[in-house]
């Protein structure tokens, strides 16, 4: 009796089988079950912007690569990184600006040459960091687009 009650009666259903790869020779429908006929493949490319498969990397544009190694860089981890050391170099500069000024007018020396030079050099440093985070913004507004 208690054997009878834990076996079990259901059928087992196998999962359905789908067919990644086309065989050639055969012809059966089975064979070709994933694969899409002319027809749907035209209405694929009929609902993309400018009737491309882009699926296809050789169907799309070199602009259009471009654009897509660019979105996918500039939302990488990497890019991310850079720009945090790139903010962390700016923050530091100017910090060392403020820290060069305050020093040289504690103990009046605003008028030696290596204030003057340091300074400088300081500012076209934060310039240049400026002019980064410039390109990445405008690069990020051609990759992503403005919406």
């Amino acid at each position: 009796m208690a054997e009878d009650y834990y076996q079990d009666t259901t059928p087992i259903r196998s999962p359905p089988r789908r067919f990644e790869s086309t065989r050639s020779g055969s012809g059966s429908d089975e064979d070709n079950y994933n694969a899409p006929n002319m027809e749907q493949r035209q209405q694929q490319q009929q609902h993309t912007p400018g009737g491309h498969d882009y699926s296809n990397p050789n169907s799309v544009s070199t602009y259009t690569r471009f654009r897509r190694s660019a979105k996918s860089w500039l939302s990488s981890k990497k890019k991310h990184y850079f720009v945090l050391t790139l903010v962390s170099l700016d923050v530091g500069a100017l910090l060392s600006d403020i820290f060069i000024a305050l020093v040289a007018c504690d103990l009046d020396k605003q008028e030696e040459p290596w204030v003057e030079h340091a300074r400088e050099a300081l500012h076209i440093i934060g310039t240049i960091f400026g002019g980064l985070f410039l390109l990445e913004l405008a690069a990020t507004i051609w990759a992503f687009g403005r919406a």
